[in-house]
């Protein structure tokens, strides 16, 4: 009798770092807020508990088998067919892309989603996960409201807003701005260029409050004479306010509200100054 023996402490222990490995990253896909799946043959094959509660089903077993067609919107099938073939083809920039998914009750889930091809059950399938952008959603709602707001407000009280940097020569308008001097949207200008639509004279004044703005902190609200496309408003009859804020980065901005006709008389017109 022959009996051969083999040391196999080293094996043993891959074997349970491997096992180790294994459940970290289970844990890991399973305590992800967002929701990890996998389609095989377009058929859900997996999904962590998040999927689970985000798309409201009991259990997974309600979910498993299901086919792609039956969690995504029926406007999102053609594009997302089209993203999973170049994906699959190599190409990486089709994702993320936003992906609205059916809740189990119909309801529409807006979701951001990346996916890439994964073996799974020693099979090739399409390992994916989406976030869910419900809350991102509204607040862009919410912020295209708000702009459509302040955009007829502009109109009707014919006021503007500028938003400023001296050091780098920066301007931004507001629709509004445009409207009261003119101008097409399109055009662009610096700081030094839109101030060309204010009377030279106050041009000191208005350089002076940015400035103690900028490094002093002090709001400053200001009459001063307007300049348009087509014509000016002579005297001291546009208002100017603002004050001053440091963004985040290096850039620090100053919003500039522009008000013709602030008193409420009648402006005399006069020829736009070239340059």
């Amino acid at each position: 009798m022959f009996c051969v023996c083999r040391d196999v402490t080293e094996r043993k222990k891959m074997e349970a770092a491997l096992a180790e490995s294994e459940e970290r990253y289970r844990l890991l896909v399973e305590e992800s807020p967002d929701l990890i799946g996998i389609f095989r043959d377009d058929r859900l094959v997996f999904i962590n508990s998040t999927g689970v509660s985000l798309l409201g089903a009991g259990s997974k077993q309600e979910l498993l088998g299901r086919r792609s067609e039956e969690l995504i919107h029926p406007g999102d099938h053609a594009a997302k067919k089209d993203r999973v073939r170049r994906r699959l083809a190599g190409e990486a920039s089709v994702y993320p892309a936003e992906v609205r998914y059916l809740r189990l009750d119909g309801t529409v889930l807006p979701m951001e989603v990346s996916a890439a091809p994964v073996h799974f059950a020693g099979l090739e399938g399409v390992q994916f996960i989406a976030r869910d952008i419900t809350e991102r959603k509204r607040a862009e709602a919410a912020l295209r409201e708000s702009l459509l707001f302040r955009r007829e407000a502009e109109k009707i009280g014919r006021i503007g807003a500028w938003k400023v940097c001296p050091e780098t020569d920066y301007l931004f308008w507001t629709e509004g701005i445009y409207q009261i001097l003119g101008l097409s949207p399109d055009l662009r200008f610096g700081l030094q260029q839109g101030l060309r639509y204010y009377d030279a004279a106050d041009l000191p004044r208005i350089r002076r409050a940015l400035e103690a703005a900028e490094k002093q902190g002090i709001p400053f609200r200001l009459e001063v004479g307007l300049t348009s496309a087509t014509g000016g408003i002579s005297g001291r009859r546009s208002g100017a306010s603002g004050g001053w804020r440091r963004a985040a980065g290096p850039t620090s901005w100053a919003p500039f509200r522009t008000l013709p006709n602030a008193n409420g008389r009648k402006p005399h017109w006069r020829k736009a100054r070239s340059g």
